[in-house]
């Protein structure tokens, strides 16, 4: 029974071990969840922010006047021309002068017409700009914006930066009809500087993807683009939570999604389990040590209320052997109660009593039948006795023995005396040898 307890109470014991560490856990992962998308929440916000200021930049330029006239046709006098392009050439200068976030701001006419920053630099001969994928997403994007992947800009002559292109279409107020597109290479830089200044944990990190999966961020850029490093993309865009558990660089890691409305961007954090469990081992360690007190208690109590349940038991069990060697006395059960122990002690006692009266009336009725046979003995032994004797004091007395007839007359009468008058079983030997002599 102690161990039937002690199991049951064990199996407890360790369900509730095994049910405390993964609610642990899951509280853990729930709450580093949270945080990290709080974090991933603002770089979307701060990016959101940042973007829709480059936004405006490009609203502004796309709307000026001049810029239609420009990229609207080719029957523009040279002078005209030459009027335009000093005013956006100065917009241009202007904008690159307040922010300088940005490397590179061109317009390019379907007309063949282009300006480039300050006039300084040269677009590269080696490219069909309209051919660009920045231009025929921007004519194909109706009048939104468009924005890259980050990349190396490959448009300005001789000059290889890192950058994230956005992109407009440039239409005519009037029709609607594209006159061409806007450039702006944003510096890479100002987005990783968004992204580097979060912290998750040592080992945690961002990066940022587009709508189609292309990485804009990634604090392993080089490694990402050389293929020495992956990462779980097919399982992000697919993922219809905005966190998922997975195991990379067979390290178990936390990825948290955060994707922007506006510019369909998807900040991802990245964290180990490893650290969220940096406590984990003493965690375990006083969930174990709680178990072992909790066990050794239950060891305590099981063996508590087994004895306490199966000593009345034993006690009865006890009293059965006495009952069964045939000693009724001092068998008395103690009745406290009214358990079912406490109704089988008291029928045991009704039927050791029960026994014990039948025993003693059994004994006392076998003592009245013999001593009933053996009045009935005597009864029928003492007549025959006595007349034999009689007729030998006859005999005597014909014969003239007159002494041996007194002698028989006295020692028949006391024989008489003794066997009649005694009612003892047991007599001494000298009162048993007197009489064998009568």
């Amino acid at each position: 029974m102690i161990f039937l307890f002690f199991a049951l109470i064990l199996s407890a014991v360790f369900v509730f071990l095994g049910i405390s560490i993964q609610v642990t856990r899951k509280a853990v992962i729930g709450n580093s969840t949270e945080y990290t998308k709080q974090l991933i929440g603002q770089v979307n916000s701060d990016i959101d922010e940042y973007i829709s200021y480059m936004e405006n930049i490009s609203t502004i330029v796309v709307s000026n006047m001049d810029v239609r006239e420009y990229l609207s046709g080719n029957d523009l006098t040279k002078e005209r021309q030459s009027l335009f392009y000093e005013r956006i050439l100065s917009q241009f200068e202007t904008i690159l002068n307040m922010r300088g976030d940005i490397y590179n701001i061109a317009i390019y006419g379907e007309n063949g017409r282009s300006i480039l920053n300050r006039g300084t630099h040269k677009i590269n001969p080696n490219v069909d700009v309209m051919s660009m994928d920045w231009y025929k997403k921007a004519v194909a994007a109706d009048g939104k914006r468009v924005l890259s992947s980050s990349h190396v800009q490959n448009l300005v002559y001789d000059d290889y930066k890192w950058v994230v292109t956005l992109s407009k279409a440039i239409r005519t107020k009037e029709t609607g009809e594209i006159l061409g597109a806007l450039l702006v290479d944003l510096n890479y830089s100002s987005i990783t500087s968004l992204c580097q200044n979060i912290n998750i944990g040592n080992k945690g990190y961002l990066f940022l993807i587009d709508e189609n999966g292309e990485i804009i961020y990634h604090p392993r850029q080089q490694l990402i683009y050389t293929g020495l490093r992956r990462e779980r993309i097919s399982e992000i865009l697919t993922c219809k939570e905005d966190h998922f558990i997975t195991e990379a660089d067979s390290v178990e890691k936390l990825y948290t999604m955060s994707t922007s409305e506006k510019t369909g961007w998807t900040v991802v954090g990245v964290a180990n389990i490893s650290e969220l469990f940096s406590g984990k081992e003493e965690t375990q360690r006083i969930y174990f040590e709680s178990a072992i007190l909790l066990l050794l208690g239950a060891l305590v109590i099981a063996v508590l209320f087994s004895d306490k349940l199966t000593k009345p038991v034993t006690q009865l069990r006890s009293s059965m052997k006495e009952v069964e060697k045939g000693n009724f006395k001092e068998i008395q059960l103690t009745e406290r109660g009214d358990s079912e122990i406490a109704l089988l002690y008291k029928s045991f006692n009704a039927m050791t009593n029960e026994i014990q009266n039948l025993m003693e009336d059994k004994s006392r009725s076998q003592k009245e039948k013999y001593k009933l046979e053996l009045r009935a003995l005597q009864s029928q032994i003492n007549p025959h006795f006595l007349y034999n004797t009689l007729d030998s004091i006859v005999w005597m007395a014909e014969g003239s023995g007159n002494r041996e007839v007194v002698i028989m007359t006295a020692s028949l009468a006391k024989l008489l005396r003794q066997s009649i008058s005694s009612e003892e079983e047991l007599v001494t030997i000298e009162k048993e040898v007197d009489y064998a002599r009568s």
